[in-house]
């Protein structure tokens, strides 16, 4: 191959690298979240904030103790320490992200131009050969300006649908960035006055149920934990299966693209297909059969050993039988989609931290052992 034109072709790529994290970022803040808040639908809007707080404040509460043991500081200095390092981090890979995609949109405009030429010739080869296609099927004339007018009206509405889309998503953009920022405030304010806000909601739950009521926090943050190490130990077994698989097939960058890919694995049902599923594609478009037969194999070794032990690590990360975790995944998947593969074992840990702590005894008088 012609080095420019590999180079061409390595813009191309690094360009979609860009794009598939910014749609990551994306299908997490304006897909999932969004969906999974509306589950809760059935609270009012008006305490969004507040409820993305409280798993916020769950979140680095583990973080804030260790600095406010470490450092010896106060606890709402803690927590302003840690919220502004959270929020900063986002938005420093935000503004990576965006001006690593804008310098390769420069650089391919020019790498365009300066090869429109032969991607014309190209084109018209391409364009020949179909033709010769088309004349040796011997197809009625009429076939190709039905389909071709199908494609117009297709290419229309999916445009349509863009914009309307874009247009939806700038207009919630200011609604957005207040929830971020009253949540953020809720943040602080829970975390920094967490004992008190245990303490008052204690005063409000019968004295027989106090014990079972702090045993239940106590089983559900264990299980919650132990349900987010799961999750970064298969997301950690991902990136390294991608980085040693990439790196045996050649690939220069394996490093970044299979930090990429473990980074994608948090997207549920699609995962690290929304880099290989493309990249596969590309790779037969453009004849390389025997590299893309090698991703092919590398993404079936990653999908096929994250179905096999995923059941097996959450489930004794969470202390559930894989029977029980595996159930909670199907019956997520089918009740909730996409959301309830997250939100199934989420719920049982829950059921279960409540039958430790020995909530339904005290409801219902069920006895467990």
């Amino acid at each position: 191959m012609h080095p420019n034109l590999q180079k061409y072709l390595e813009t191309l790529l690094k360009l979609g690298i860009a794009l598939t994290g910014l749609l990551t970022i994306y299908l997490t803040l304006f897909i999932f979240l969004p969906r999974l808040a509306g589950l809760l639908g059935t609270l009012p809007g008006y305490l969004s904030p507040f409820i993305i707080a409280v798993f916020l404040a769950f979140f680095i509460d583990p973080l804030v103790d260790r600095i406010e043991k470490w450092s010896r500081l106060s606890r709402g200095w803690a927590v302003l320490i840690v919220l502004l390092s959270v929020w900063g981090g986002i938005g420093l890979l935000l503004t990576l992200a965006v001006s690593r995609l804008i310098r390769e949109l420069i650089q391919l405009s020019g790498t365009i131009s300066y090869y429109s030429s032969d991607l014309t010739s190209n084109y018209s080869s391409l364009i020949q050969q179909l033709t010769d296609i088309y004349l040796r099927l011997n197809l009625p004339p009429e076939v190709i300006p039905n389909n071709l007018g199908t494609i117009i009206n297709a290419l229309q509405r999916t445009l349509e649908l863009s914009v309307r889309g874009l247009l939806r998503f700038l207009g919630t953009l200011p609604e957005v960035f207040t929830v971020l920022l009253i949540a953020t405030l809720a943040t602080f304010f829970i975390s920094r006055d967490r004992d008190l806000i245990l303490k008052t909601v204690l005063d409000w739950v019968p004295e027989a149920w106090v014990k079972e009521t702090r045993g239940l926090g106590r089983n559900l943050s264990q299980a919650i934990a132990g349900f987010l190490r799961a999750q970064a130990i298969l997301i950690t077994n991902t990136a390294l299966l991608s980085i040693v698989g990439l790196s045996i097939l050649g690939v220069d960058y394996a490093l970044t693209m299979g930090l990429l890919i473990g980074l994608v694995d948090l997207l549920p049902v699609l995962g690290p297909g929304t880099v290989f599923i493309p990249w596969i594609i590309w790779q037969f478009v453009s004849g390389h059969l025997a590299f893309g037969c090698g991703l092919l194999v590398l993404y079936g070794i990653i999908v096929l050993i994250r179905q096999l032990f995923e059941p097996k690590i959450v489930a004794q990360s969470i202390g559930l039988h894989p029977l029980a975790t595996l159930f909670a995944l199907y019956v997520g998947l089918k009740t909730m989609g996409i959301v309830g593969m997250v939100l199934g074992p989420v719920i049982l840990v829950v059921f279960q931290a409540a039958r430790r702590a020995g909530l339904w005894r005290n409801l219902f008088g069920i006895r467990t052992k």
